[in-house]
């Protein structure tokens, strides 16, 4: 499938968003893997600047990047809010025994909430750095094009995160 509007192509075998891949084969299109919600989570960069070993690295941070959930930072937070529960629980015991049906509904709607703005910040986080990871990859190919290649920033580490 071509996208017309955007210019990008969507290659699919199966109705699955999660099978299909985008070929970014323009250094102008990048933008669209931050901006595109429906954009598929597999990415292939086919642009004649990038070296084909920088391309897979770059495809992969990318991905990775898309897919994040957030979920780490929603886990993070629960066991944070968990912790604190059991030990305001724990320092607070006498006073608590009697109202305890309120101090529990308290505690069980602080762990979800804490859940949920945990796994959001995480979402945010993943997102910041996306935009951030593309507008890298742009300005290297913007600086390659202009003749002013930067080795520091022709691709990410593999373990940059």
């Amino acid at each position: 499938m071509h996208d017309t509007r955007r210019g990008l192509h969507v290659a699919s075998r199966s109705p699955s968003p999660r099978d299909a891949l985008l070929v970014i084969d323009r250094a102008d299109q990048l933008e669209e893997v931050v901006t595109a919600n429906d954009a598929p989570a597999r990415i292939s960069l086919r642009i004649q600047d990038l070296d084909p070993d920088d391309a897979r690295r770059w495809e992969q941070r990318l991905e990775h990047l898309k897919r994040a959930c957030g979920c780490g930072e929603g886990a993070a937070a629960l066991l944070t809010a968990a912790v604190l529960s059991a030990g305001f629980g724990a320092r607070h015991w006498q006073s608590l025994r009697t109202r305890w049906p309120g101090a529990v509904l308290l505690g069980l709607g602080l762990l979800c909430v804490s859940a949920i703005a945990g796994k959001a910040l995480g979402r945010l986080r993943a997102r910041r750095k996306l935009r951030r990871a593309v507008r890298t990859l742009s300005v290297s190919l913007r600086d390659r094009a202009r003749g002013d290649e930067r080795p520091s920033r022709a691709a990410p580490s593999p373990a940059s995160g």
